[in-house]
């Protein structure tokens, strides 16, 4: 499963661990989800990416269930990840072209070039 999203902290834990929190959108609320990066990930992550806070990120979320005194315990961890570049914002003020779609048959007018609906 792929998640992406912009990513909220990033928590060292130990010198093979790491843990990137990401804010995603549940519900229409902003929630923290946290997942660990382990091993070559991790060292993929603080020297060849230098990810940062408010990086937009893409990976793959890999479950893992580990069956302890008779309870289940899910491990999360993220791996496959690359940046995901923003989107350059449109200008919305100036339109140029006339957008006709959808309105039925039209007429121009080849001398004026006027719009006959």
């Amino acid at each position: 499963m792929e998640i992406t999203g912009r990513i909220y902290h990033i928590n060292p834990i130990n010198d093979k661990v790491i843990q990137i929190v990401l804010k995603k959108k549940v519900y229409g609320k902003d929630t923290p989800i946290a997942f660990a990066v382990i091993g070559y990930w991790k060292d993929i992550v603080l020297n060849q990416l230098k990810l940062k806070v408010k990086d937009k990120i893409k990976g793959t979320v890999v479950l893992k269930s580990n069956l302890y005194k008779g309870k289940y315990y899910t491990d999360v961890t993220l791996r496959d990840i690359e940046i995901v570049p923003d989107k350059p914002k449109e200008d919305k003020g100036e339109q140029t072209t006339l957008n006709m779609d959808g309105y039925g048959d039209y007429i121009v007018d080849e001398e004026t070039g006027e719009v006959i609906l």
